[in-house]
C-alpha cells in the first residue's frame, strides 16, 4: 500500500482532532441516547497526539475542544432569546 501524500499525512491529527469534537458533541445531553460515544470520543486525539511535542498537543487539543464549543453553543442563543428576553 502506498504512503499517502505529505499534504494529507500532515492534516490527519487535525482532522482526528476535528472528529474528537465531534464525538464528544453527540455524546452531550440532548443529542439521544448516545453516552457511549463519551467511552470512544478521546480515542482520535489521543492518537493524534502521540508523539507529538507539548505545543502540537496543546494545539491539536485546543482544536478538539474549539469544534465541540462552536458546535454546543448554538443550542443556548434561542433559548435566551425566547425565554431571557434578551435580544441578539
Amino acid at each position: 500500500m502506498p504512503a499517502p501524500p505529505p499534504a494529507l499525512r500532515r492534516s490527519i491529527p487535525w482532522l482526528l482532532a476535528g472528529a474528537t469534537g465531534v464525538s464528544l458533541t453527540l455524546a452531550s445531553p440532548g443529542s439521544g441516547d448516545q453516552s457511549w460515544i463519551a467511552f470512544l470520543a478521546l480515542v482520535p486525539l489521543l492518537v493524534a497526539v502521540d508523539g507529538a511535542d507539548r505545543r502540537r498537543a496543546f494545539a491539536l487539543g485546543f482544536v478538539a475542544s474549539a469544534v465541540l464549543w462552536t458546535i454546543t453553543l448554538a443550542w443556548p442563543a434561542p433559548w435566551v432569546t425566547h425565554y431571557g428576553g434578551i435580544g441578539w
